[in-house]
């Protein structure tokens, strides 16, 4: 056996009753390749979020702590990339609050152009409400994006707050805001 975070290996031991040793193999990136990619060019500021569209990928809660900080930062974009069974009620969520103009769904992209994207960003964000690893982290710091992740799971494995990247308490969009605020005001 191996897992690719300790949180992994903790589930496993709580639902297979795996005992003895377990070793956790960090995945890899091939830096090279990401070197060569160029940014994505845009004419306004964004922020990033590749994940599948599945409710525990937690892009709803991204959205709403979107809906904040637009308010303060109101030429900022959101994309997200990704498709999965909850793409029409994140579509809907974004309507709602009328932020239709403020975040693209850009769908399932190529992974060259992902990281074009993570390349041209200001940060990419992991909301996840369960995540095992989080290599997603990983591959926007490689890319000189900085991660916000939900401290959950195996994402703190991947994220060091304040070091590597920041956390923000999970399920908790105004955390979530906050964050990526504070990381705008000194980007800024």
């Amino acid at each position: 056996y191996s897992a690719y975070s300790e949180s992994i290996v903790d589930d496993a031991r709580r639902v297979a009753n795996i005992y003895g040793s377990v070793p956790v193999i960090k995945t890899g990136l091939d830096l090279n390749k990401i070197q060569k990619i160029e940014p994505y060019n845009s004419n306004t500021p964004y922020i990033i979020s590749a994940r599948r569209l599945v409710y525990d990928k937690g892009l709803d809660i991204l959205i709403n702590a979107f809906s904040s900080v637009s308010k303060q930062f109101p030429d900022l974009k959101l994309l997200i990339a990704g498709e999965g069974e909850e793409e029409e009620n994140l579509k809907k969520l974004t309507r709602d609050l009328r932020l239709q103009n403020k975040i693209e769904f850009i769908g399932t992209i190529p992974l060259e152009k992902l990281y074009a994207y993570m390349k041209g960003a200001i940060a990419h964000i992991c909301p996840s409400r369960f995540e095992g690893g989080g290599n997603v982290n990983i591959e926007a710091s490689a890319c000189g994006c900085i991660p916000i992740g939900a401290n959950i799971g195996g994402i703190s494995e991947y994220i060091k707050d304040n070091e590597t990247g920041l956390l923000f308490e999970s399920e908790n969009s105004n955390d979530l805001a906050q964050k990526i605020i504070k990381l705008l005001h000194n980007d800024g």
